[in-house]
């Protein structure tokens, strides 16, 4: 919902002056391409406020008297009841949030408080039929002090199922970002979900190594739910083929397509001692899975015993059995090379079902 950001061209109401009287034509058309999408398997991000219009309601309706709209309430019921049939949908509490840009906050841009978040996720979350995914944005790109500023956060809200993470493509941090808040809650009562929504790239979008490497493979392997990208420099608003981003998508469904067909991803989880030269993923028992950004650097400390060893090539998409390997020692040491092209990325298969 656009009003007043960036692309000023998406609401739900008759008029964008009247956030109480909703276009039930312009929600039946949305609800055309919502199906649609669910049909393709592609999954609906409401993403319910921006930056700029993060306190529209409570402006527009008491000039930002209450923390909590009358508005914002009937916004929040509206939209789940015409939509909240739709299966593996993430509602986002809003793009940026808690970002005091400058560039105002005594208006409908003013930066949310924690005390919100948790208002507007205790309301939204009691709408629900079932166990929705609710998260929020952080702003700008990795500035995540919304979720765990000391005493002024919402880590592990039990409302929120997990942060909404905005990073940058190019800084190589994903990994340690999932990687992080996963840890953070994990062994809580309420363990998140963690996505990266948002891996800033700058348009035209290129560099798919870096994006393979460093963004898909990271944020899967730091035990991430998923990963989306944004198209910067104002791409979001202008762009209307996104065919030139075909092979950006490819690598993230190739990505997914393996986990789901080889690894049992659920029963996982991130190592940071499995390997000193790669990222791990290991039920610390039986079942390895390692990813090597250079297969001719990969090492990994087994416990002894004798593993089945198989390669993933994760830029041409193909699975390739290997062979038995054995260790009798559980010291960090070499594995082997894989069949070609060892100086890129490769993903190791090391389960223990060789005696």
């Amino acid at each position: 919902m656009n009003h007043l950001g960036d692309g000023k061209q998406v609401w739900p109401w008759v008029d964008k002056s009247e956030p109480t009287r909703y276009d039930v034509s312009k929600l039946a058309q949305w609800d055309i391409l919502f199906s649609h999408m669910q049909s393709k398997g592609i999954m609906t991000h409401f993403v319910l406020t921006e930056t700029e219009n993060e306190s529209l309601f409570e402006w527009f309706e008491s000039r930002l008297e209450n923390d909590f709209a009358i508005s914002r309430k009937i916004y929040y019921r509206e939209l789940f009841a015409r939509f909240g049939y739709h299966l593996a949908t993430t509602w986002n509490i809003g793009e940026e949030n808690g970002w005091q840009d400058p560039s105002g906050d005594d208006k409908q841009q003013k930066a949310n408080t924690t005390k919100q978040r948790k208002q507007f996720a205790d309301y939204l979350q009691s709408l629900t039929y079932y166990r929705e995914h609710i998260v929020i944005h952080n702003g700008p790109s990795l500035d995540y002090h919304i979720y765990d500023k000391q005493d002024d956060n919402i880590l592990g809200y039990k409302s929120y199922t997990g942060p909404s993470l905005q990073g940058e493509l190019k800084t190589n941090t994903t990994y340690n970002d999932v990687l992080k808040y996963r840890q953070l809650t994990q062994n809580s009562d309420h363990p998140w979900v963690i996505s990266m929504d948002e891996a800033y790239i700058n348009h035209p979008a290129n560099d798919i190594d870096q994006w393979r490497k460093d963004n898909v493979w990271a944020t899967f392997m730091a035990g991430g739910a998923g990963i989306e990208f944004y198209l910067g420099g104002g791409g979001d608003i202008f762009v209307q083929d996104v065919a030139p981003f075909k092979d950006f998508y490819l690598q993230m469904t190739n990505a997914a397509a393996f986990f789901r067909e080889f690894v049992p991803f659920e029963d996982l989880t991130p190592s940071t001692t499995l390997s000193r030269s790669g990222w791990g993923l290991t039920d610390n028992k039986s079942y390895y899975l390692l990813y090597f950004k250079q297969a001719n650097q990969a090492s990994a400390a087994l416990p002894q015993g004798c593993y089945q060893l198989d390669w993933f090539n994760p830029r041409s998409n193909q699975y390739i059995a290997g062979s038995q390997i054995c260790r009798d020692s559980s010291a960090e040491s070499a594995l082997p090379a894989p069949p070609d092209t060892q100086n890129d990325d490769w993903v190791y298969i090391i389960k223990t079902n060789l005696k």
